[in-house]
């Protein structure tokens, strides 16, 4: 039963802090103006024997039943306001009915200003202090004019005593209700702001544990990969001179599965070559050098590199160069070679019938770009967002058809922000891809990656 009282009287809480001190502020002054309300009521109708006054006492004692059903929906802006302004024309109508200036009550106004200044904040105060001031020249005026009711009675000291301490007392209840809603808000900011410095410490640790860990993956797969790199490379080189009978005369059978075996090591040393850079790259060890580039003898080589890789799938590789494009620039060459070979070799491996074209042109005066294009499965529109994610790939599940981690595409996003580049993609699922790569131009000989200007003429 207890429980149930503490329900009714309980003010509503809300996410809002400043909202939830206003709610539970003005919760209290309505209760207790219910409880003024329905005294006066009671005591009007056995001393005075007035309908009249018990009817208007009942009228404000539902219309604060009313706004505490209101406060409860959220509207605690409207409630405090509607207060306010009944508080108002109540002290005004009932001031001008029983006297005006001459009679008790228009000291009721100091009340009211209050009560507006602590529910709707210094706008209402001045707001409700005006309206006030309003009502108390029309007192005056009705006054001078000789419009206003005469006082029902005398006004005493007695009267007037009362209804000073009546203000006084009221006042101060108020006041003593906004100072307690203040300090207790002001605790809760300062113990959230303990919370909050005792929890961006925690993140603190938590971000340099983070920082560890990807530091210590970083050196465990640097580390790995080159202690991988080092028997596969003895693997490779005796398969392919196993392969061209270095060692005598092999079969074609024999050929077959030596050719089977450098291609699944090509394979593996590009994975572990991706894993190296990707782990030099969140190290932070990556540098750009700046030097003569041909390109010509970089398409030629990706032709050599991929040639047999393709052809074992049944691909036409194509290279070309744009007409306006210079054969030589200014680059870091084996990052543009790595470039190269991460989409080429991601065409051909999501490719399974047609071919693959790479294409070197000028853009314009400030950019060149890389174009490589093929025929291959697409990537549907979702999937194009985490593509260049690393360990991202269109099918991320156990059994997936296509091998590899997901650093390629990465690698090729890095690199080229590296270089002050972009990469783009265009593609649709089932009609192929085509990725663009834009790279700054730089065609002197003191210019480059690391220099500051592109497009240096030619």
């Amino acid at each position: 039963m207890l429980e149930r009282i503490k329900q009714v009287f309980a003010p509503p809480i809300f996410d809002n802090e400043e909202k939830a001190r206003v709610a539970a502020l003005l919760n209290t002054m309505l209760f207790i103006v219910l409880a003024l309300v329905i005294a006066f009521a009671v005591i009007a109708l056995i001393t005075e024997h007035s309908i009249a006054r018990f009817a208007l006492d009942s009228t404000f004692a539902l219309l604060a039943v009313g706004l505490l059903l209101l406060l409860r929906r959220g509207r605690v802006q409207l409630a405090g306001f509607v207060l306010s302004f009944a508080l108002w024309a109540l002290v005004t109508v009932g001031t001008y009915l029983f006297g005006g200036l001459r009679a008790s009550g228009a000291s009721s106004y100091f009340g009211i200003v209050v009560i507006a200044g602590l529910l709707l904040g210094g706008k209402a105060t001045i707001i409700f202090g005006a309206l006030s001031f309003l009502g108390l020249t029309w007192m005056f005026l009705a006054d001078k004019w000789g419009i206003i009711p005469p006082p029902s009675a005398p006004v005493t000291v007695f009267t007037l005593w009362m209804e000073s301490a009546t203000i006084l007392v009221g006042v101060t209840g108020l006041l003593y209700l906004a100072a307690r809603s203040l300090e207790n808000a002001l605790a809760r900011a300062r113990r959230h702001e303990r919370e909050l410095v005792q929890k961006t410490a925690e993140v603190q640790q938590l971000a340099h544990t983070a920082v560890e860990t990807s530091e210590f993956k970083s050196r465990l797969i640097a580390r790995v990969s080159h202690e991988l790199r080092t028997p596969l490379a003895a693997i490779l080189g005796l398969t392919e001179m196993l392969h061209y009978a270095a060692y005598g005369p092999i079969s074609e059978e024999q050929r077959e599965l030596t050719l089977k075996i450098i291609r699944h090591a090509q394979h593996l040393e590009r994975i572990i070559s991706e894993l190296l850079e990707q782990s030099q790259f969140e190290s932070g060890i990556w540098h750009l050098t700046s030097g003569p580039c041909n390109l010509n003898a970089l398409l030629s080589g990706i032709e050599v590199s991929f040639a047999q890789l393709a052809q074992a799938k049944g691909l036409t590789l194509k290279t070309e160069m744009g007409k306006e494009m210079p054969q030589t620039v200014y680059s870091d060459c084996d990052k543009v070679q790595q470039i190269l070979s991460s989409l080429v070799s991601n065409a051909i491996k999501f490719t399974k019938t047609g071919s693959i074209k790479v294409r070197i042109d000028r853009f314009d005066d400030v950019y060149w770009t890389i174009k490589v294009s093929d025929t291959g499965i697409g990537i549907p529109g979702e999937a194009q967002t985490t593509l260049f994610e690393p360990f991202r790939q269109l099918d991320d599940s156990v059994t997936r058809e296509y091998g590899g981690f997901g650093l390629g595409l990465a690698l090729v996003k890095e690199l080229a922000s590296l270089m002050g580049g972009t990469v783009a993609l265009e593609s649709e699922a089932g009609k192929g891809s085509t990725f663009t790569v834009m790279l700054p131009l730089y065609l002197e000989k003191e210019k480059g990656p690391d220099g500051k200007t592109a497009g240096s003429g030619d």
